[in-house]
């Protein structure tokens, strides 16, 4: 089966979940103009605290394409943050395109 894309609306700041109860996939970055990180929770378990920031790590530094794999399925979380270190209270689209 192909992956089936998503491009989800992201608010900068806080963690937004992009996928769910996945055991594979990939995120692909369309826009350069913002840091990404990530982390992961089990499927059904609580949102991160906006502290896991500090530990989790940037993505998309030398690709635009970040893979997505783990079992058992896991709940997949996106913080972004605008280059100019300015917080958007606008949703922000078509920054990412999820494949799983």
């Amino acid at each position: 089966m192909a992956a089936v894309p998503a491009w989800p609306n992201l608010n900068e700041g806080k963690w937004n979940l992009v996928a769910s109860n996945i055991l594979s996939g990939r995120l692909k970055r369309l826009k350069s103009n913002y840091t990404f990180w990530i982390t992961y929770v089990a499927t059904g378990d609580a949102a991160p605290l906006a502290a896991i920031k500090l530990k989790s790590p940037k993505i998309f530094k030398g690709s635009n394409v970040e893979p997505l794999s783990n079992s058992p399925e896991i709940d997949v979380y996106i913080w972004i943050e605008d280059s100019d270190s300015a917080t958007d209270t606008a949703t922000i689209t078509n920054v990412i395109e999820v494949n799983i």
